[in-house]
C-alpha cells in the first residue's frame, strides 16, 4: 500500500478515503482526528512523535487499554473503523521506538 504522509498542524486530519497508511512526523504537540472510513476498514499510523504529546480526537477509541505511550522514535498504531459506533477502534501498538 501507499503511505500518505500527513502534514504536520496543532491539529491533524487523516482522511481515510485516501489509503490505509498514514505517517506523521511531529515538530510539536497535536491533535490527531480522523474522517472517512468504511466498516471494517484498517488504518496503520507511522508516528514519529520526537518526545511531543500526541492527543487524540472523538474519531479515535482505545477501549479499556487507554491510548499507548509513544516513544521519542516511530511507533506503529493500528485502527478499525467500527461504523456502528462512527470511532477508529484501537487495535494495538505504540511504544516500538523504531529507528
Amino acid at each position: 500500500p501507499t503511505v500518505t504522509a500527513l502534514a504536520f498542524a496543532s491539529t491533524v486530519t487523516l482522511d481515510a478515503a485516501l489509503g490505509n497508511v498514514f505517517s506523521l512526523v511531529m515538530t510539536g504537540p497535536c491533535t490527531l482526528g480522523a474522517t472517512g472510513g468504511t466498516d471494517g476498514q484498517a488504518i496503520r499510523l507511522r508516528i514519529t512523535s520526537n518526545g511531543y504529546a500526541l492527543s487524540y480526537g472523538d474519531a479515535f477509541n482505545f477501549g479499556n487499554a487507554g491510548e499507548p505511550d509513544l516513544s521519542s522514535g516511530m511507533d506503529y498504531l493500528g485502527f478499525e473503523f467500527v461504523e456502528s459506533l462512527s470511532v477508529w477502534g484501537f487495535v494495538g501498538g505504540g511504544g516500538q521506538g523504531i529507528g
